[in-house]
């Protein structure tokens, strides 16, 4: 929803009659506050629900059952489609909840960049388009007893993606071609342009990478924070830390016991070494924008965050302000698309921004 809400919801300048112009600005202001209020209108993604029964569907934006839950898994929407799986196969699913049949392998996530990962009959995984056709694949390698069967293809995300060879991880693109000749002991997911990298040496050291497979930082870190933002996080010494952009360069040195990684221009930072202690949020420029006071170990998402009060969970917009009180239970997921999985002493399901339920089942 982030896009079209973007696209809609700037100014706009109409070559037209006065008061045509008056009628599509109030229109516009009309959808925009409703889509800031998280009601759904002109949402584009359907949100996977889990019935009682465990079975799998998809709901719109105002809880309205687009899919009824009869499947043995769903995906998360993404780029304006769904993956859900039946027990024939995995089938796309449009937001009216058009299904069309993609593969009888075993899917292991949904589309990212108009790719989705699978698990081949040979043991080895792959990618398929949208069309269900595979259009590349890694061998399968061993795995100990007592090691999980993980994929050896990662997620493309800016236009990059990490595949085990027999020599290490190596950096792909779109063309599935390699962009370097570094190999790794692993790689993140790419955020921002960039991607965590691993060594083999003992003990292992972390550098950053950006999408030419260059090293913005050397490994020589514990482990370097990235974000959609481009920026990244690092401790140089106990206590220490710099806040760098996407070029390597240098913004701000912050000293603090912990930071975390930037999300929505916010780093969580804890001043004290015990576990719990309470979180603060600085910005880019290492500025302390919201006070130490905070119970949380989540991220700011979708300009929220989820913090604790007396054993409950409610969420605080950017600014600090209470936006939706505390009453829900520890252990939920960040708003995303304007909407929440949460849960409470009786129910689970969907909130809204507001905190309004809009889907809920029974726990």
């Amino acid at each position: 929803m982030g896009i079209l809400r973007h696209a809609l919801c700037q100014p706009q300048i109409v070559m037209s009659k006065p008061i045509v112009s008056i009628i599509i600005a109030f229109s516009t202001i009309f959808l925009c506050s409703n889509m800031a209020l998280g009601k759904g209108t002109s949402c584009n993604i359907l949100f996977p629900i889990f019935s009682e029964a465990e079975k799998a569907g998809y709901i719109d934006c105002d809880g309205k059952v687009v899919v009824p839950p009869t499947a043995e898994n769903a995906y998360e929407f993404s780029e304006s489609i769904g993956v859900i799986i039946y027990s024939d196969g995995a089938y796309t699913v449009s937001f009216n909840g058009k299904k069309r049949f993609l593969t009888k392998l075993e899917m292991q996530s949904g589309f990212s960049e108009g790719l989705a990962i699978v698990k081949l009959s040979d043991g080895g995984y792959g990618y398929v388009g949208r069309n269900g056709k595979v259009l590349f694949r890694t061998r399968a390698f061993p795995v100990a007893d007592d090691e999980p069967d993980l994929p050896t293809v990662r997620p493309f995300n800016n236009g990059r993606a990490s595949i085990k060879t027999s020599k290490g991880w190596i950096i792909i693109d779109r063309k599935f071609r390699k962009v370097s000749t570094k190999s790794f002991a692993d790689v993140s997911d790419f955020q921002g342009g960039l991607a965590t990298v691993q060594t083999d040496e003992e003990p292992s050291r972390y550098g950053v990478v950006n999408t030419r497979g260059e090293y913005v930082l050397h490994p020589q870190f514990n482990w370097p924070e990235i974000s959609d933002e481009g920026l990244i996080v690092v401790e140089e010494k106990e206590g220490e830390w710099k806040i760098i952009n996407r070029d390597g360069k240098v913004i701000t040195r912050v000293q603090y016991f912990s930071v975390r990684g930037f999300s929505d221009g916010l780093a969580g930072v804890t001043k004290e070494r015990k576990l719990g202690s309470p979180v603060g949020f600085i910005n880019s420029s290492g500025k302390l924008v919201l006070p130490i006071k905070y119970s949380t170990s989540s991220k700011f998402s979708d300009g929220l965050l989820p913090v604790e009060v007396d054993g409950k969970i409610g969420f605080i917009s950017r600014n600090g302000e209470l936006t939706i009180k505390p009453q829900f239970k520890p252990g939920m997921n960040d708003f995303q698309d304007g909407l929440a999985y949460v849960r409470d002493w009786e129910y689970e399901g969907y909130i809204d921004r507001r905190g309004k339920w809009i889907w809920k089942r029974k726990r």
